[in-house]
């Protein structure tokens, strides 16, 4: 993917459906508070850790087996993480700074019976 670094004011960013494997265009920005990357090929969120403002990520539609490399939790408000590869609910430890998160989504799946 170019460089995106001169678009230094983007507060949202779609990249879905571009076939991304990784993420590291994004990290320039830290006034991101919104962004899709769902349909690519993302078996990583790595990248997205730096972005401490994001306070909606749409990473459905992927083959993300973990979650892991979340931008900082005390913004997120919503998480979305259906259809991908996941089978644990791990990563989210951060569970006691998860305060603001009103929406997480992981439909479809393999979580389930592993979620207990």
């Amino acid at each position: 993917m170019e460089d995106l670094s001169p678009f230094v004011s983007l507060r949202r960013l779609d990249l879905s459906r571009n076939e991304l494997s990784k993420l590291d265009c994004v990290a320039f920005n830290k006034e991101i508070t919104w962004i899709n990357v769902a349909e690519n090929r993302l078996q990583s969120l790595e990248g997205l850790e730096k972005l401490s403002k994001l306070t909606v990520l749409n990473a459905s539609h992927n083959q993300l087996a973990r979650i892991s490399h979340l931008p900082d939790p005390t913004a997120l408000l919503a998480l979305v993480l259906s259809n991908n590869r996941i089978v644990k609910v791990e990563g989210l430890n951060k569970a006691t700074t998860l305060t603001t998160l009103s929406n997480l989504l992981l439909i479809s799946n393999t979580i389930w019976p592993n979620c207990a």
